[in-house]
This record gives structure tokens, sequence and C-alpha cells, in this order.
């Protein structure tokens, strides 16, 4: 019997490592390279990642607010990979990794623009029922019926389904009241921990620093793990210079610095 109960327990250690690395694949595969490398440096964020690690699908959402610039993208990209990367346990006793997607609000109202060929509301239906959801940039699209109908809707949805979700957004307090409405910012103040990233402007350090990450992060065809094969090549001057002659250039041409 203790010799059953030691292969059991290799193997469940031995699977969560193999879903661990599967789970650090997808997110650089599915992530934006510039939050590739984000990592969790909010203390009401790590908080909130261990009560996902804690309770699943029944957490809380998080909506984190301020201004452009503050940090608020990286540390929702951050708390995503926190959150999926640690596999979970099924009634059954076999580990498993939980379902999630990030987006854009932007992107969502996209997705949500009925197209010839397209189900829409199986889409939608598919989306709402995720155990983990990310939208960047709450309330930033036009104001119309449309997007308001379709915010509204997303968050009602998702907060009468106790479903965990992570929101950014500009806006703050009454600012988001004004923005979206006395309803979703009731059902937002109800299913979220809000945090407020007030950190100086980060996204040339950022950006600085996924540069230089994904400039040396390993990769091997056919391997379906970017950047997690193994321990990175050391960061050479050379790789230094070229990641911040190539954030220089980004700078300017998205005009960050003016």
């Amino acid at each position: 019997m203790v010799m059953v109960n030691d292969m059991d327990n290799r193997w469940l250690d031995a699977e969560h490592a193999r879903l661990t690395r599967e789970a650090h694949a997808l997110c650089n595969e599915r992530f934006p390279r510039r939050f590739r490398a984000a990592t969790v440096t909010h203390p009401d964020v790590a908080a909130w990642v261990t009560e996902f690690h804690d309770l699943g699908d029944v957490a809380a959402g998080l909506l984190i607010g301020g201004s452009v610039g503050a940090g608020k993208t990286w540390q929702a990209y951050a708390a995503v990979r926190a959150a999926v990367t640690r596999p979970v346990m099924s009634r059954a006793g076999h580990p498993h990794l939980h379902a999630w997607r990030t987006m854009t609000f932007a992107g969502y109202c996209a997705f949500m623009r009925p197209r010839p060929g397209t189900d829409t509301e199986g889409n939608y239906q598919r989306l709402v029922r995720l155990p983990l959801l990310m939208v960047d940039d709450l309330g930033i699209a036009k104001g119309s019926d449309f997007t308001e109908e379709i915010t509204y809707r997303l968050v009602n949805d998702r907060s009468e389904s106790c479903l965990p979700t992570v929101f950014t957004t500009n806006y703050s307090g009454q600012d988001i009241q004004d923005k979206l409405g006395d309803r979703i910012y009731s059902r937002l103040t109800q299913m979220c921990r809000t945090v407020a990233v007030n950190e100086t402007d980060q996204r040339r350090q950022n950006g600085v620093q996924t540069v230089l990450e994904s400039t040396h992060s390993p990769e091997r065809p056919g391997s379906g793990t970017r950047g997690w094969d193994g321990p990175p090549a050391p960061v050479t001057d050379a790789h230094r210079r070229a990641a911040l002659e190539a954030m220089r250039r980004e700078i300017r041409d998205r005009g960050y610095g003016t």
C-alpha cells in the first residue's frame, strides 16, 4: 500500500509539473509580448491571487483602477498568470487547469457585434461561463446604447454566476459611476475587490524588461513551451543595447514621453 501511495504521489507531482509548464506556455502564447514578463508586485493583487488559489471560480473578481501608465494592465496580466498556472484538483482527484481568456474592452465590443455567419450569442455564452476572464480598459470605448447594453450584460451575468473577472479601468470611484452608470457600477463593487494602482509611469521600465526577457527567452520549434523550456541564456551587453534601442524607437513612435 505504501508503494502505491508513493507511486501516486510521484504521478501527481509529475502531472502538476507538466500542467504548470503547459499553463505558462499558453500564457506566453496568448499574452501580448509586452506583458509576458509581468509579475505581481502589488500586495492587494497578490492577496487576490491567493484567494483565487483557495476558492477557484467562486473567488471574487478584481477591479484595478489607476491613471494611464500606472501599471494596471501589467498587474492584471501578472494576476492572470499567477492564477491560472497553478493546477487544481477535480472532485475525482485529477489535476487540471482553469479555462480562461483575456481581452480588451474594445475587443469585447468587436466580439459582440453581430456578423454574418457568426454565432455571436453562442460565442458570448461560452465566454461568459469561463472560470476566469480578464477585460482590459473597461469603459474605454465610445459610449452608445450598444456598448452600454453589452457591458451591463457581461458584468451582470458574471456577477450573478459568481465567476471571477479581472477588470482594469482608467476611471475610479465617481468617474466609473458617471461613465458606466449606476447599475454597472453597483454590480462591479459587489463582485470585485477594488485595487488602486498609483505607481509612477511603468511603461518604459516594464517595456524594457519585456524586451530584454523576450530577446533571450529560449524557444525550440515544436516544444510548445515558448520561453519556459529551461533557464534563459545570459543577457549580453549586445542584448541590452538592442533592447534599449528598440524601446527608444517604440517610445518615440507611440509618444509615451510626450
